[in-house]
């Protein structure tokens, strides 16, 4: 599931039918898959690398939506709870594009 098949659908057309054809009962197991997708599923994924910047303002955002969806959608008491002025929470869901999301209790 996590190969990223890089060729095509012929290349995972024909990494099925080979597992088809070596498993040994009705489900293809770990095993029955080709070697390079068995080896590529073992390697450590690494995160994209991002600037400082671009991983700041995206923590930012999840913070800020984590709080927004505490207090249900209350800026006053977000803004609280964060530290910051009221327009100033504003100005980041508008920078974010989070100004029309709706947060309420799931």
């Amino acid at each position: 599931m996590t190969y990223t098949w890089p060729g095509n659908v012929r290349e995972m057309q024909n990494a099925l039918e080979r597992a088809i054809n070596v498993a040994e009962g009705d489900k293809i197991m770990f095993d029955d898959l080709p070697l390079y997708l068995r080896e590529s599923s073992m390697k450590p994924k690494i995160k994209e690398l991002n600037s400082l910047a671009k991983e700041l303002a995206a923590t930012e955002k999840e913070v800020i939506i984590r709080t927004l969806k505490a207090t249900q959608g209350n800026k006053v008491r977000s803004s609280e709870i964060l530290g910051i002025h009221r327009t100033n929470l504003y100005r980041k869901m508008d920078k974010y594009g989070l100004t029309n999301l709706l947060f309420t209790e799931e």
